[in-house]
């Protein structure tokens, strides 16, 4: 008796099991890169606005100053915020009168204005 066997013929069709998990692995790569790039933007948006009210409060405490408020007071009517420092120098050379401002911000952000003054001679 002859036994016949028949072997069914399979045909793939579809991905396997290794073709699905390399894409998923591309996918998360590529998701964990824009993830990155996406925070690394915001930090450096958040450095660039800083450094430019670093600049702003400056020219304010300058201002002030120029407007007859005392160095003390400076600072307290600028209303930086909590981690910000500001630092203003008077000095006095001849009849010119040099005014420097400095800001200290979070993620090492620093700006320094300076202004000299000096009076009009008159003849």
């Amino acid at each position: 008796m002859l036994t016949v066997s028949r072997q069914k013929e399979h045909s793939q069709s579809g991905f396997g099991l290794i073709e699905v998990m390399v894409s998923i692995l591309l996918v998360t790569v590529g998701f964990l890169g824009m993830l990155h790039y996406q925070q690394w933007m915001t930090q450096a948006q958040m450095r660039l606005w800083q450094q430019q009210r670093a600049w702003q409060f400056s020219e304010q405490a300058i201002t002030l100053y120029r407007m007859g408020v005392p160095v003390a007071e400076i600072s307290s009517r600028l209303s930086l915020p909590k981690s910000w420092q500001l630092e203003v120098n008077i000095e006095q050379q001849a009849n010119c009168e040099m005014i420097n401002a400095k800001i200290s911000a979070p993620l090492n952000i620093h700006a320094k204005l300076e202004r000299t003054i000096c009076e009009q001679l008159t003849e």
